[in-house]
């Protein structure tokens, strides 16, 4: 049982960290440089409105969940999948994992592994990847 944990905690670390460098791969694009500027006439209101714009969309923004933390993992939480889909429930919160109850039996998935957006709790695969990995781990209960 502790090697099929371990197995699925390897596979969602990976999983997560792939995530985590394709996430931080996205590169922030600096707005262009129009050239020399008229320096001498006064800035209008719509123009203070006009910067303001463009420097809120030359700002990098954040896309997809943020990583859960401690507090965001609360026992009967509903879990779901990237594309929005349920995979199960927080059974429980451990020191070292967390104890996800599904249709098919119960896992502990790293702390890591849990992502949160508007939804709610989130992991960074589709139910089917989880399923998958959750079969590849074994069928024996989470103790």
């Amino acid at each position: 049982m502790k090697h099929a944990m371990a197995t699925v905690g390897a596979a969602w670390l990976a999983m997560w960290a792939a995530s985590a460098v394709a996430q931080a791969s996205q590169i922030y694009q600096p707005p262009v440089d129009s050239g020399p500027q008229d320096k001498s006439s006064t800035t209008t209101n719509a123009d203070a409105a006009a910067k303001a714009k463009r420097d809120q969309a030359a700002k990098p923004s954040r896309k997809g969940p943020m990583p859960a933390t401690s507090a965001d993992l609360v026992a009967g939480s509903q879990i779901f999948d990237k594309k929005g889909v349920a995979v199960g429930t927080v059974d429980r919160v451990d020191s070292d994992g967390v104890v996800v109850a599904t249709a098919t039996g119960r896992v502990k998935v790293p702390l890591e592994a849990f992502g949160k957006d508007a939804k709610g709790l989130v992991f960074s695969v589709t139910k089917a990847e989880f399923d998958q990995i959750v079969a590849g781990a074994g069928s024996a209960p989470a103790g």
